[in-house]
C-alpha cells in the first residue's frame, strides 16, 4: 500500500486534473481500497500530498489541489453518515422522500449484466463484475443511468455496488449514489442528467475503454459509440440494441421530479399552522433587535405601527425618566432641599 501511495504521489497526482476523467488511462491514484481497509491513513496521505505540493510546478499544484478536494469529499460523506444515519434507508433531502420508482425487472438485470445497449454503461458494469473496480467517472454515468434513464431506486444500485466493489465504502458509496440520483447532500440537481452518448464522446472518444471490456465491439468504429444506432441494427452481432431511448426517459424523469416537488410543496402548505400576529403586536411592545418575531411573513405582512415606549413595570419606573423625582423622604435622608434632584448637587 505504501509503495502504491509513493507511486501515486510521484507519478499520478501531478496530472490528476487532466487524466482523472479518462477511464482508458491510468490517471487515478487507485488508493481507495487501501484507504477502505486502513492499509494507509488518510491523514498520512494528506500530509505526504501537501509536502509534494510545495515543490511542484503551478500546473501540478492545481492538479494536487483537485486531488485534495476529492479526499475532502470522502471525509464529507463520512460526516454526513455520522450526523444523518438515516441516509442509508432514505433520501437525505426531505423534498425527495417518497419518490416513485419503477419496479426492478428485466431492465435492472440487463444493467447488472452490462447488456443495456449503451456501450459506456455496459463497459463499466462488466469491469465491475470482472475486477471488483470501476472508474469513478463511469460510476457516475452508470448510477445516473439507472436512476434517471431506467427510473430504478438508487438503493438497489447502491447495494449492487457494495456487493462487488473491493473498495466499497458505505459512506462514499451512499453519498455517490445519492449525488447521482439528485437526492443527497450537495447533490447534482435533478435536472442534471448525464447523456451516456455525449459522455462517451467526451471521456472515451477513441473507444479504448469500451473495446477493452466489450470484446464484441472491438472492430466497431468508436464514432458509433457516441450516438444511438441510426439504422435500428445492433452495433455488432451479439450486442443488444439500446434498451431505452435516452431523450424520452430524460423527459419522463424531469416530469416525475417536478410533479413530486409540487406535491410535497402542497402537502407542506396544508400542514402549516395558521398565521399568527408577531409577538410584539400580541403583547403590545415594540420589537427587540434580536427578536425575530417582528419580521413579516409571506402570509401576513407586518402592518405599519407607530413606535411605542416600553411598557412601564411598577412604581417609579411607570414614569418616563424626565418626569421622575426623588421621594421627599429620600431627600431628607440625603440632607437635600425638597424637590431638588440629588444628582444635580455637588458631591
Amino acid at each position: 500500500a505504501r509503495i502504491r501511495m509513493d507511486r501515486a504521489i510521484s507519478e499520478i497526482i501531478s496530472t490528476y486534473s487532466v487524466r482523472r476523467d479518462l477511464p482508458a488511462e491510468d490517471g487515478t491514484s487507485r488508493l481507495s481500497q487501501d484507504l477502505r481497509y486502513g492499509l494507509i491513513s488518510v491523514r498520512t496521505l494528506f500530509h505526504k500530498v501537501t509536502e509534494a505540493r510545495q515543490s511542484a510546478s503551478p500546473t501540478a499544484q492545481a492538479s494536487i489541489d483537485i486531488y485534495i478536494k476529492e479526499l475532502a469529499w470522502r471525509e464529507f460523506y463520512f460526516a454526513i453518515l455520522h450526523h444523518f444515519p438515516h441516509v442509508l434507508d432514505h433520501e437525505f433531502k426531505a423534498d425527495w422522500k417518497g419518490l416513485p420508482w419503477d419496479e426492478p425487472g428485466a431492465k435492472f438485470e440487463l444493467w447488472k449484466q452490462g447488456r443495456t445497449g449503451f456501450p459506456i454503461v455496459d463497459a463499466g458494469m462488466r469491469q465491475l463484475l470482472a475486477t471488483g473496480f470501476m472508474h469513478n467517472r463511469v460510476r457516475m454515468i452508470t448510477a445516473m443511468f439507472l436512476t434517471k434513464d431506467l427510473h430504478i431506486d438508487w438503493k438497489l444500485g447502491e447495494s449492487h455496488f457494495m456487493q462487488h466493489l473491493t473498495d466499497g465504502e458505505i459512506a462514499s458509496n451512499n453519498g455517490g449514489w445519492q449525488w447521482s440520483a439528485g437526492t443527497g447532500a450537495d447533490a447534482a440537481p435533478y435536472f442534471r442528467i448525464q447523456n451516456p452518448w455525449s459522455q462517451t464522446a467526451k471521456h472515451d472518444p477513441d473507444g479504448k475503454y469500451i473495446k477493452r471490456w466489450i470484446p464484441e465491439l472491438a472492430k466497431v468504429h468508436p464514432k458509433r459509440f457516441q450516438a444511438p444506432p441510426e439504422d435500428g441494427r445492433p452495433l455488432a452481432p451479439g450486442y443488444p440494441l439500446p434498451c431505452v431511448d435516452h431523450k424520452t426517459e430524460r423527459d419522463r424523469t424531469l416530469a416525475i421530479f417536478k410533479k413530486h416537488r409540487g406535491n410535497e410543496t402542497r402537502h407542506l402548505q396544508r400542514n402549516l399552522p395558521p398565521p399568527r400576529l408577531p409577538r410584539h403586536l400580541r403583547r403590545g411592545r415594540p420589537p427587540h433587535p434580536g427578536d425575530r418575531a417582528h419580521l413579516p411573513t409571506l402570509d401576513r405582512p407586518l402592518p405599519r405601527q407607530r413606535p411605542q415606549s416600553p411598557r412601564p413595570r411598577h412604581g417609579r419606573d411607570r414614569l418616563p425618566p424626565h418626569r421622575r423625582r426623588t421621594h421627599p423622604r429620600r431627600l431628607r435622608q440625603m440632607g437635600l432641599r425638597r424637590g431638588l434632584r440629588h444628582h444635580h448637587q455637588p458631591r
